[in-house]
């Protein structure tokens, strides 16, 4: 009886190796407003396709390139505040690796109340002055804008610069005042005044110049 043995072999390859990820942007606990993100990802090795999702949440499609911007009508589905962004990422052999960053969302806007100057409040040739409260406490930039022209300010409390306010006509006058937060928001106020630098002119019906009583 012959004691024939054959034999072939062959070579596979494990692999149970997760892609890995690194999101280069957004950074944590970066601040957005109510404009989604852009996304910014690295990945080390061959994978097939790249999803995200919010605090474990709903999982959405992600670019495939690693470069792209959160969905808008998911972004506007959240609460303002800190919430997780988690990116995964599968091979073809359906490893899977992912990455979580907090970011924080802010959309609400700074709200500005104009104390002085006052609505219709008319003034003559020195600037008036300006004086602010805000509800929001991360202003980043102010500025007011005047006849097209913007000026930029640090305080709420001020002086309209004098130079544009000379270079204004008399006649009515409106001050729009911008204040934006850190997540870039913007809020918006403005008051309408009067500017009056023209004196009155009178005529003396009697008496007359150079008469005299009889």
């Amino acid at each position: 009886m012959a004691n024939n043995v054959g034999n072939r072999q062959i070579y596979i390859h494990k692999d149970i190796i997760a892609p890995s990820i690194t999101i280069n942007s957004p950074i944590s606990y970066q601040l957005f407003s109510a404009i989604p993100p852009t996304y910014n990802l690295s990945i080390d090795s061959l994978y097939t396709n790249i999803w995200y999702n919010f605090d474990d949440g709903i999982n959405y499609t992600a670019s495939i390139s690693g470069y792209g911007s959160i969905d808008r009508s998911v972004w506007e589905n959240l609460d303002d505040g800190t919430v997780k962004l988690t990116f995964y990422a599968k091979d073809d052999l359906n490893n899977v690796g992912n990455s979580s960053i907090n970011i924080i969302r802010d959309s609400t806007s700074i709200v500005i109340t104009i104390i002085e100057p006052e609505e219709n409040d008319i003034y003559d040739e020195n600037p008036p002055k300006y004086n602010l409260t805000i509800i929001g406490d991360d202003m980043n930039t102010a500025y007011y804008i005047i006849n097209g022209t913007q000026i930029n300010f640090l305080s709420l409390n001020g002086t309209i610069n004098n130079e544009l306010w000379e270079s204004l006509e008399d006649g009515n006058v409106t001050i729009n005042f911008y204040i934006r937060d850190k997540a870039g928001n913007l809020g918006s106020e403005n008051v309408l005044i009067y500017k009056d630098t023209t004196f009155p002119v009178f005529s003396i019906i009697k008496p007359k110049n150079n008469s005299s009583k009889k």
